[in-house]
């Protein structure tokens, strides 16, 4: 049994709080020219590699919000963490508070790094769009085109469909399982770090969909694994080598990463919740000799609330930064825009309702564009996208989002408070 494998972390994930998550072998046809290849505005600007890194420029107006962080902490309603924001393209705010480990006394930093879980999705969705820029990959393109085995797929009532699309892959509406409904080889797909990712696609090339492509949104793993593999198979590269080139080095994301070096995992924080009795019950540390092979494409990197945040800035530019296009202007559009059609609401994370490729939009409207998007993880971690106010924001808190959602919204609502929108 594959889940044998697992470590103390990942068993604890496939038997309890399963993650909101989430190599060439052969040529593939050459996809249709992309989203955004009319403009020939790629990553591939001299600058790319050099960005420069945000500006701190702290504004006093914002300083209310230190005491309102530090009290969480004080109180042990969380065990610490970081809130971070870049307003018109400067830093105005970054406050580390609590503690990274509060057993150890550990403080938690500026440079912190967090196991982001789903907050993985909109980063990994936009290496993926990369390939669509380029004409790799084509988003109404069936996944079958570039992994073969996905060719026929069978369903729960024993009957046949054909495979989802690389949209529907990206906006979880691929037919397949969502958390909280997979089978033991779903588990195994995106948890068994052990596994390749070949072998992961292959357990879900072999899992039975739960309705055809299209017809149900259900938020989980299996999607984004598979869609990562396609641009393994049709970039000839392995899914790090893909995020790497496309994303982390463009952004200089140098604290981002599936697999944290030994520095990294000094800086790594632990992961807590509240316990009945009061305090604070530790669930996770980073564990030092754990092998990680598979890249987990829906819900596996580490980073800091900088890396993030400049990840969010380029969104919110329209796919550049520091005078660096990473993305197309038309694909980061798209990404956000509704994705999901009338299909049937399954398995969801809160109460979401619109989904983009990677992305949460605030709502569910007619407008074809979202005024806000974001995207949260199973451990307290949020990125956000406020286009209105020219606004992104970071904010960690490590500790099940269920139990710091609440603090959450207290947090961004006092925000939007400070950081009022301006004609």
């Amino acid at each position: 049994m594959r889940t044998k494998r697992l470590t103390h972390w990942f068993r604890f994930l496939a038997l309890g709080i399963i993650l909101a998550m989430v190599m060439a072998s052969c040529a593939v046809p050459t996809a249709k020219p992309g989203i955004g290849t009319s403009d020939g505005n790629r990553a591939t600007s001299p600058a790319c590699g050099s960005a420069g890194p945000l500006v701190e420029a702290p504004n006093p107006a914002l300083d209310s919000l230190k005491p309102l962080v530090r009290g969480f902490a004080q109180r042990e309603e969380i065990p610490g963490g970081v809130l971070l924001l870049v307003h018109r393209g400067k830093i105005v705010f970054w406050e580390a508070f609590g503690y990274a480990d509060p057993d150890d006394k550990k403080p938690f930093k500026k440079d912190t790094v967090v196991f982001l879980a789903s907050t993985t999705k909109p980063i990994a969705a936009t290496a993926i769009m990369t390939l669509v820029d380029e004409g790799i990959l084509a988003l109404d393109d069936p996944v079958s085109r570039y992994l073969p085995e996905f060719k026929t797929l069978l369903l729960e009532d024993g009957s046949t469909t054909t495979a989802p699309t690389i949209r529907q892959l990206l906006s979880h509406t691929s037919g397949w399982s969502g958390n909280q409904e997979m089978s033991s080889d779903g588990t195994d797909a995106c948890c068994d770090v052990s596994l390749t990712m070949k072998e992961s696609a292959a357990l879900i090339a072999g899992d039975k969909l739960l309705a055809r492509p299209g017809q149900r949104f259900s938020y989980g793993p299996l999607s984004f694994q598979v869609a990562g593999r396609a641009a393994e198979v049709s970039s000839g590269k392995s899914f790090d080598q893909l995020i790497q080139q496309k994303v982390f080095l463009p952004l200089g994301m140098t604290d981002t990463t599936f697999r944290p070096t030994p520095e990294q995992g000094e800086r790594v924080a632990g992961i807590f919740r509240q316990t009945p009795w009061g305090g604070l019950l530790n669930l996770f540390r980073y564990d030092f000799d754990q092998e990680i092979r598979l890249p987990r494409v829906a819900a596996g990197l580490y980073s800091t609330a900088r890396d993030v945040a400049v990840f969010l800035q380029m969104n919110l530019n329209k796919g550049t930064y520091g005078g660096c296009r990473v993305l197309s202007a038309d694909s980061v559009a798209e990404m956000q825009k509704h994705q999901i059609g009338d299909a049937e609401i399954g398995n969801t994370p809160g109460n979401v309702n619109s989904y983009g490729l990677g992305w949460i939009r605030k709502d569910r409207s007619d407008s074809e564009t979202t005024t806000r998007v974001s995207h949260g993880g199973l451990f307290g971690t949020v990125g956000w996208i406020d286009p209105e106010r020219e606004l992104v924001g970071v904010l960690f808190t490590p500790m099940p989002l269920k139990q710091a959602r609440t603090i959450h919204e207290k947090i961004r609502a006092r925000v939007r408070e400070l950081i009022p929108v301006t004609n």
